[in-house]
């Protein structure tokens, strides 16, 4: 039987996790960049209407706000740096949170 041990965790950050952290940070300026091309919802009755319009924005927007998460995933597994996994995981579910379909469907 062979045991294959990933060694243990490691509390500073490296080159690689600067990079990661710099990848989830230009991940972040793009979603801003798209939310504020985002037009503003009109009322009520059109909300349906705006939905099926910028459905794709909306995903786009969602995917770039996990992504971050899934580089933070991605840079433990390799350098097994927990303060980078950290604040990536974190900036994604705040980002998450942030942009919320109701939040996304604002008068401006």
């Amino acid at each position: 039987m062979v045991t294959r041990t990933t060694g243990p965790w490691n509390a500073g950050l490296g080159p690689l996790d600067a990079v990661a952290l710099m990848v989830g940070l230009s991940s972040l300026g793009l979603v801003l960049l798209i939310r504020q091309r985002l037009p503003s919802c009109p009322s009520t009755q059109a909300q349906e209407r705006w939905w099926r319009e910028q459905l794709g924005r909306a995903v786009l927007i969602w995917c770039l706000w996990e992504f971050p998460a899934v580089i933070g995933a991605i840079t433990l597994l390799v350098t097994r740096h927990l303060p980078a996994y950290g604040a990536l995981g974190t900036l994604a579910l705040g980002g998450l949170v942030a942009s919320r379909p109701s939040r996304l469907c604002t008068a401006d």
